[in-house]
């Protein structure tokens, strides 16, 4: 009987390890979505908020 663990046993292992903050590490489909259009997005609000401080300066 082989009782050696393979590289695959152990990563299953450690996603059925259930701790405290095992919900927040989850990345679902949402927070990808989520994710992309934050990155998306802010850096456009960023610049927009800017042009509008330095028109007051």
């Amino acid at each position: 009987m082989n009782t050696e663990k393979t590289k695959s046993d152990v990563r299953e292992e450690g996603f059925k390890s259930e701790t405290w903050y095992y919900p927040l590490t989850v990345v679902t489909p949402v927070s990808k979505y989520l994710a992309l259009a934050l990155f998306v997005t802010l850096p456009f609000f960023g610049v927009l908020v800017g042009n509008r401080v330095s028109k007051k300066l």
